[in-house]
């Protein structure tokens, strides 16, 4: 995991941390497959690849049916 002391932050709990954690499980092993020659091919591919990995709904306001 790149450097995380700012989730020691009085505002972050343990949610937080436990969700930075496994983005960063998954960032590692998706990430590296979105580079390519074709950069707008590999935005739709992680575009794809965040929503099947139900990443997205964090972008969703909860009364919406996300996170």
């Amino acid at each position: 995991m790149a450097e995380s002391s700012f989730l020691d932050w009085p505002f972050f709990d343990a949610g937080h941390r436990e969700l930075a954690e496994a983005l960063d499980v998954w960032a590692s092993t998706f990430l590296d497959e979105a580079h390519g020659a074709d950069e707008y091919a590999a935005t739709r591919a992680l575009g794809w690849q965040l929503a099947e990995g139900g990443w997205l709904r964090y972008c969703v306001p909860a009364a919406h049916g996300g996170a």
